[in-house]
């Protein structure tokens, strides 16, 4: 199965993207509904930057039922591993084959080629009530922003005021960071 990339209006936090009409997880999963019911899922760009250079993606198996707030993607970087939870319910119908080859490719372009599974949604309508779109999206990536900023101050002294954005795999890049901490506060999982 191969996405047929659109281009998209983009809102910017901080350099963190948020393409519109995509609706974000509190775990930092993206849902882009496609036609009827079925639904496009990845990783958003704040965690792909934070957790990435990934070296494997782990994703359900074609007719699985995944649930929304239930870990159901494995995301694996050098040893270490985190969960990420499913943004929507519903039935996987295709997986990204992509990923296997290049799963850089979802710290590098989450909201394109980076993306995990489409599924088949069960309860689109009120997983969308606990989900966020545009603005309320760029507010809780400005807030899980602030977040971080202040836990790369707590681990490794003052940041420089240079407006600096994240880099990709930033936690493999400052050892200071515990993998863990930063799994269960952004992550949720």
């Amino acid at each position: 199965v191969r996405a047929i990339v659109r281009p998209v209006d983009l809102l910017e936090v901080k350099g963190i993207s948020i393409p519109q009409g995509y609706y974000l997880h509190r775990g930092h999963g993206w849902a882009k509904i496609e036609e009827g019911n079925t639904v496009r899922i990845g990783i958003d760009d704040f965690a792909g930057r934070v957790f990435g250079s990934f070296s494997t993606i782990e994703t359900p198996l074609i007719g699985k039922v995944i649930r929304q707030g239930e870990d159901s993607f494995k995301l694996i970087t050098g040893t270490e591993e985190a969960r990420m939870m499913s943004p929507v319910s519903g039935v996987v119908v295709s997986t990204n084959n992509g990923l296997r080859e290049k799963a850089e490719c979802v710290s590098m372009a989450p909201y394109a080629d980076g993306w995990f599974v489409t599924v088949h949604a069960t309860a689109l309508r009120q997983d969308l009530k606990r989900l966020m779109i545009n603005k309320e999206a760029s507010g809780f990536i400005g807030k899980e922003l602030e977040a971080l900023y202040r836990a790369i101050e707590e681990s490794g002294g003052p940041l420089a005021a240079d407006g600096g954005f994240i880099a990709p795999g930033l936690i493999s890049s400052m050892h200071e960071l515990d993998w863990n901490k930063m799994r269960k506060r952004f992550l949720r999982t």
